[in-house]
């Protein structure tokens, strides 16, 4: 499979976004706003209970009850979206302060998870086509491929609860990290699972 797109490091040394996630410390949020120097949000979503279908990648019966996720993260000033994502969440799998904050709140399931401290793992992500599914969400537009796209489970108490497709958009290629000082800015990584969660 081809290397994902190069950006500059400080050091005038491409660098690619998939290697970049791999020294994230923090969430993928974090990593977004790091690279951005501005906070990142989820500006628009849908969510929704459901019932899983045969085909899930959690393990659930057909009809289980899952919350499906719809987000396009953006930066809060500049309104750039940096990354469309969705999740399947198992509603009976995952903590119900956890399910009320995805489907009541504008923030990313890493955030969510950060400031409640709920503890999980993530598996290692695997590669995924990078055409996005949809060229709108709810009035944002965005572009018909991305420079990475993966998936990956979250795990709650050695059990797969959320199953997250991300696709990174052009624009992080465009977020000036060789500009001295760029990617220092932003929140300070948390001590998290490295490269993940879309929040």
């Amino acid at each position: 499979m081809e290397d994902s797109p190069l950006v500059q490091s400080h050091t005038g040394t491409p660098v690619g976004v998939e290697d970049l996630l791999e020294l994230n410390e923090g969430t993928v949020t974090q990593f977004l706003e790091r690279l951005a120097s501005e906070p990142v949000d989820v500006v628009k979503r849908t969510a929704f209970p459901v019932g899983a279908d045969a085909a899930n990648r959690l393990g659930l019966g057909e009809g289980t009850a899952v919350m499906q996720r719809h987000v396009v993260l953006r930066g809060r000033a500049s309104l750039v979206p940096f990354l469309y994502a969705r999740s399947l969440v198992c509603v009976d799998r995952v903590p119900d302060a956890v399910l009320r904050a995805l489907a009541d709140t504008d923030d990313p399931v890493g955030r969510i998870l950060t400031d409640q401290c709920v503890a999980y793992t993530r598996e290692p992500p695997v590669r995924i086509d990078a055409t996005l599914p949809t060229r709108r969400l709810q009035g944002v537009r965005l572009p018909e491929g991305a420079v990475l796209a993966r998936r990956y489970a979250l795990i709650f108490d050695g059990v797969p609860a959320v199953d997250i497709c991300e696709w990174f958009l052009p624009s992080v290629l465009i977020l000036g990290l060789g500009a001295p000082g760029r990617a220092q800015a932003g929140p300070e990584p948390l001590t998290r699972p490295v490269g993940g969660p879309e929040g």
